[in-house]
């Protein structure tokens, strides 16, 4: 049989269909597999998939995520708009608002009132001078509200009071502009008079955007650029002609490019009804969008057929890096210039120096719809360019592709000499170091994401509040915390993609004669080493700026240093587990909500950098510490199983469960008890309520998450019940619990008399003791603290501590490095008196687990601890 092919518009339809779909279940792919999960057969095995999971849940969330991206697209838009048209009438005519409108009024009269006064009286004198100064503190208000600098300011508010008195009140012009919030407003636009500088701005933003689109698009979203493969390729075994597949893939460019979509469609939404298009601003700014992405989508295609036809594979690298550096640099421009009102005066002063008919370019034609008078050209001109350009980029590239696709018989050539020279060469970097090394210099775009961007990024935020550079170069815990800032922000695009860079060669490292785990910490401590030079440098340039800072207080940079050091593990460690190295798409390798969990992992850090507390910040780093060893040990045990597609680790109770506890109980704890405050119950009540509500919903959502994950035997390990096969003897778990509750009680009466010898001990204690006396003068507090340290204390601490620390700990260490551990992270939690007979406490208790394997021993030591503990009270 002979297939007939199928005709040119059939063809072009399919394949960009094709392409769509593959986008979208890319985004689909991401989100359903992070909240639907992989799907499994009857007896409870993941099934097998050919494509990426794409769940329900997935495309809610997209289009939920969309929206969200639509409306704070729209809201930055309405105020820059809105700014723009008040700094026009404000230049061209006396406009002003509602506010400096009555206060010109007011001072008008009474103005009026002190010249009925007699001329030479002090009273008049005084009051002309007081009412002159108030309105000229009126006019520079007005002006600062409009994004003028100091200078400009007072020489607006000189022309005006200059105007006030010549014409007085008639000299001015109100506009009232009602405040935009989320949806644009007609009251927005400018006056009739200034309409075309309007025009003129609009169109000069909306070409800025533009080439800032076309440069990232060409930079970090354009995979087969980068690539020595090219996806053209094997659309190229197609039976149809070379125009259909470059057509198709215009259209796929330009329906499936969300950054197109989620910038210019809000602006050209706000331009349409502010200019008085009202409810057909719906109908025309996907038009407008659509044209956009359409001659993106064209120039794409174009350079990168030219491209690739042109230069090697290497080059072809580096100029991604300045596409990529590129495109950053234009849109943070963008951003700037939409989201910071002082860049209003700028972009005004750079509209009037643009060519008069600079505007009529095809790039800018959409904004030209905003005029009634050239609006019927204007879209004449889109239809035209949006049929003229891409059929012009489609026979370009078939005349590029004339003598064939590639130049060469095998994808992979190069120069064999220069290789071998390069291999010669003497170097220090070898290794897994120098391989990550020379892979970041040889892959340009690499670098520039990695150690470029980041940089731009924190750049921007100082330039668009330039009160945080100050506030950090005046006080030391400020810089250490923007230094740490920036840190763990490198380490998201790099330490977090240790496995993601690998690509489809990860298989070489199975073939090393060395754990997968120890190779990727070896990576690890190299990106640790770039973060930390990054967080010297900023700390460095703050003392610079301000050599006042007080170095007595270096606590915060210390803390600092060492938090980058420890979450680049953290950042390494949640990147491996949230990779799937079997998926051939780089967008879709990392699943999203791992980078939002380590982002807000980050972000509680600031506590150990701000707190006055030594042991406040010793708390905080040793917690941080057990979490990213935790982390490591899931990555461990995840390791053997990275390149098969259907086996996964045995599920089994780790310490990264019991440290997300801990963080859990102590956050829920504090969520609870600023709710319980609004309800006016008595305060030990709100405490023992906030305190057994986290401790039960940690206790029901963990044991619910080890039934999810079929964990065996999971109300065995944390001690809720015996194991198979094990007699269980809870009267012998009672004893071990009585015994070591006094053992631990015993000491802690020792420890309370032997603080008398130690002058810092004996300060805390007499502070507790004081702390004690007030208790007891509210009965009804000590009794609720009371009953939630005999009671509720014991029973959700050891579950968490004991039931899941210990637990995590045990698979990996001996059982005394277990019990020890697991009692330093239990002591770490309490208040720094407390913390040796705490830690005693918390190694009987550990002890009596281990030896009687059921939690109802450490739940009785702790019970009895606390119960002598307040009885001495």
């Amino acid at each position: 049989m002979n297939p007939t092919p199928p005709g040119l518009l059939r063809a072009v339809i399919v394949l960009a269909r094709f392409g769509i779909r593959r986008r979208v279940n890319q985004f689909r792919g991401n989100l359903g597999a992070a909240f639907g999960g992989r799907k499994k057969n009857s007896s409870g095995e993941p099934l097998r998939t050919g494509t990426a999971r794409k769940g329900k849940a997935g495309g809610v969330l997209m289009g939920f995520v969309g929206i969200i991206f639509l409306f704070n697209g729209m809201h930055i838009c309405s105020q820059f708009i809105r700014r723009v048209s008040e700094r026009i009438d404000f230049q061209e005519n006396m406009v002003v608002g509602q506010y400096a409108y009555d206060k010109l009024v007011e001072a008008a009269q009474m103005l009026q009132m002190a010249d009925r006064l007699p001329q030479r009286s002090k009273e008049a004198v005084s009051s002309r001078k007081e009412w002159l100064d108030y309105l000229r503190h009126t006019f520079e208000t007005d002006a600062a509200m409009r994004g003028l600098t100091k200078a400009e300011q007072q020489e607006r508010a000189e022309i005006m009071m200059k105007v006030f008195k010549e014409k007085g009140v008639d000299g001015f012009r109100l506009k009232e502009v009602r405040p935009v919030i989320f949806f644009p407003s007609e009251q927005a636009w400018t006056l009739p008079e200034n309409h075309e500088a309007m025009l003129r701005v609009a169109a000069g933003i909306w070409l800025l955007l533009s080439f800032a689109l076309l440069f990232m698009i060409a930079g970090n979203m354009s995979q087969d650029l980068g690539k020595v493969e090219w996806g053209m390729e094997w659309l190229f075994t197609f039976p149809v002609p070379a125009k259909v597949i470059f057509l198709s893939r215009v259209f796929e460019y330009a329906l499936v490019n969300a950054a197109v979509w989620f910038c210019a469609l809000p602006y050209a939404f706000v331009l349409f009804w502010c200019c008085g298009y009202g409810a057909n601003a719906f109908f025309l700014a996907p038009l407008a969008a659509l044209y956009l992405a359409l001659l993106l989508a064209s120039v794409h295609v174009l350079a990168e057929v030219w491209l690739r036809k042109t230069f090697a594979p290497n080059v072809l690298k580096n100029l991604q890096a300045g596409f990529t550096l590129g495109g950053s640099v234009l849109f943070l421009v963008v951003i700037y210039v939409v989201s910071a009102p002082t860049a209003v005066a700028p972009v005004l002063q750079m509209a009037e120096r643009l060519p008069l008919n600079a505007h009529w370019n095809p790039v800018s034609l959409p904004v030209l719809l905003c005029d009634s008078a050239r609006a019927p050209w204007a879209a004449a001109g889109m239809l035209a360019a949006v049929i003229v350009l891409p059929l012009a980029a489609v026979r370009f590239c078939q005349y590029l592709v004339r003598e064939g696709l590639t130049g060469t018989s095998g994808t992979y050539t190069g120069t064999r000499e220069k290789a071998r020279a390069a291999a010669q060469a003497p170097t220090r970097l070898r290794g897994i170091v120098g391989k990550e090394l020379r892979l970041l210099f040889r892959d340009r775009n690499f670098l520039v994401q990695t150690l470029v961007v980041p940089v731009l990024g924190i750049g921007f935020q100082f330039l668009m509040s330039p009160e945080l550079l100050a506030g950090a170069a005046g006080d030391l815990r400020h810089a250490s915390t923007m230094a740490f800032g920036l840190g763990t922000y490198v380490l998201m695009f790099s330490a977090f993609q240790v496995l993601t860079v690998e690509g489809q060669g990860l298989w070489m490292l199975y073939t090393f004669p060395q754990d997968l785990s120890s190779i990727l910490q070896r990576k690890t401590m190299l990106w640790c080493g770039f973060a930390m030079a990054y967080t010297l440098a900023v700390i460095g340039g703050c003392i610079a700026y301000n050599p006042a800072l007080q170095w007595g207080a270096i606590s915060p940079a210390v803390t600092a240093l060492v938090g980058v050091v420890i979450y680049s593990y953290i950042a390494s460690g949640i990147g491996v587990l949230g990779t799937d190295p079997l998926e051939p798409e780089l967008q879709r390798k990392i699943r999203p909500e791992m980078m939002y969990l380590y982002m807000l992992l980050a972000a509680m850090f600031a506590y150990a950098i701000y707190t006055p507390s030594l042991w406040g910040k010793l708390a905080q780093l040793i917690l941080s510490s057990l979490l990213a060893y935790a982390l490591w040990q899931k990555v461990r045990d995840r390791a053997p199983f990275m390149l098969d597609p259907e086996q996964e680790p045995p599920p089994e109770i780790s310490l990264a469960d019991g440290m997300i506890a801990v963080l859990a109980f102590f956050v829920l704890q504090g969520l609870i008890y600023l709710v319980m405050i609004q309800t006016g119950l008595p305060a030990g009540a709100q405490m023992v309520i906030a305190f057994a509500g986290a401790g039960l919903l940690v206790a029901l959502l963990s044991l619910y998450v080890f039934w999810r994950h079929k964990v065996p035997n999971f109300l065995a390990s944390v001690g809720l019940r015996a194991h198979p096969g094990q007699k269980a003897s809870y009267a012998g778990a009672v004893l071990w619990g009585v015994a070591a509750g006094l053992l631990a009680a015993a000491f802690a009466s020792f420890y309370l008399w032997c603080c008398s010898w130690f002058e810092p001990l004996r300060v805390l204690r007499d502070e507790t003791i004081e702390q004690a006396k007030l208790m007891k003068t509210d009965e009804t507090l000590f009794w609720w603290i009371a009953g939630l340290a005999v009671i509720a204390a014991p029973l959700f601490e050891e579950f968490i501590f004991r039931g899941l620390v210990y637990r995590g700990l045990r698979r990996s260490v001996a059982p005394y490095v277990a019990v020890l551990a697991s009692a330093g992270v239990f002591a770490i939690v309490h208040p720094p008196l407390s913390v040796i007979p705490v830690f005693v406490l918390g190694t009987v208790a550990g002890i009596s687990f281990e030896r009687t394997r059921l939690l109802l021993a450490p739940i009785v030591a702790h019970m009895v601890y606390n119960g002598i503990v307040v009885a001495l009270q």
